[in-house]
C-alpha cells in the first residue's frame, strides 16, 4: 500500500510545536486546497473550517475522528488534549 509522506507527517509530526490549526493550514497548502474547496470536498461547512484555522472553535469528537481520517491529524490535537499513558497497576506488571 502506498503511503503519502506528506500525509504521514501530520500523524507523526516533525514539528511538535505546531497545533492542529497550523497543521490544517499546512495540509491545505500542501494539497493546494482553499478552505472552501476542502469544506465542499468533505461535506463540512466553510465557516467551521475557518473557525478551526483561526482557532476560534474546536471540532467535536466525532468530527475530530473524521478529520483524522482525512488529514492524519490526531483527534487529541484537534481537541487540545495531551494523551499521557496511565501507569499500569502492580498486578498488570506482574502478569
Amino acid at each position: 500500500m502506498f503511503v503519502d509522506i506528506t500525509l504521514r507527517e501530520y500523524y507523526f509530526p516533525r514539528y511538535p510545536h505546531m497545533d492542529a490549526a497550523d497543521r490544517l493550514r499546512k495540509f491545505l497548502a500542501d494539497e493546494g486546497l482553499t478552505q472552501d474547496e476542502f469544506a465542499a470536498k468533505h461535506g463540512i461547512s466553510q465557516a467551521a473550517v475557518s473557525a478551526w484555522v483561526k482557532r476560534r472553535k474546536r471540532p467535536g469528537l466525532a468530527m475530530a475522528r473524521e478529520l483524522q481520517r482525512i488529514t492524519r491529524i490526531k483527534p487529541e490535537a484537534w481537541l487540545g488534549v495531551d494523551v499521557v499513558p496511565l501507569p499500569r497497576k502492580e498486578k498488570e506488571r506482574a502478569a
